[in-house]
């Protein structure tokens, strides 16, 4: 079955198009050109605020991942600082027990 563009649009018909038809034709050609190159320029655009998004994305990852390694050395050192604390404590219980001791017995003995 034959195309009926082609069969209205022969090359014998193109021959009696006028040139304001011809003029259209090519005004339509740019008008199609130029909203082509808009919606281009536009793709672009969203690619590249989807890249820039991505882009941010990924340093946002990078630095979270930087602060959860900091968190956890300042954690590890936290407890460390803690159990050197309980142990002082316990020293320092221990010390001013026997000087209590010390002290009660001290006069009298």
């Amino acid at each position: 079955m034959e195309n009926p563009i082609h069969a209205r649009c022969s090359s014998a018909c193109v021959s009696d198009w006028s040139t304001t038809d011809w003029f259209e034709i090519q005004w339509l050609f740019n008008l199609f050109m130029e909203r082509l190159e808009a919606m281009d320029a536009r793709f672009k655009a969203e690619k590249q605020r989807h890249s820039l998004v991505l882009q941010r994305a990924e340093t946002s990852a990078n630095i979270n991942v930087d602060l959860r390694k900091e968190y956890e050395t300042q954690l590890a050192l936290f407890k460390e600082l803690r159990e050197k604390y309980d142990q002082r404590v316990q020293v320092l219980t221990a010390e001013n027990e026997r000087l209590k001791e010390a002290l009660k017995g001290g006069p009298s003995g």
